[in-house]
């Protein structure tokens, strides 16, 4: 799976950590590689209290999980 970036002057610090992270793996991951990698993002921007919802990393996202077409 590929995260999708909206790129623009609202684009969170959060979406490109999580997009440069999975770019360090090679652009694409497996989706709970996905999940993992969303939530500590998340949490390190936003607390450990932070309740993390699957691909929602922070409030009002417009980024988006895609899947990745084989190679």
């Amino acid at each position: 799976y590929r995260w999708s970036v909206v790129h623009d002057s609202r684009t969170s610090d959060i979406c490109k950590e999580i997009e440069q992270e999975i770019k360090n793996r090679g652009g694409k991951v497996k989706l709970g590689e996905m999940k993992k990698i969303q939530e500590e993002i998340s949490k390190k921007y936003l607390g450990q209290d932070w309740t993390y919802r699957d691909f929602v990393p922070h409030i009002n996202c417009r980024s988006k999980l895609t899947r990745s077409v084989s190679d």
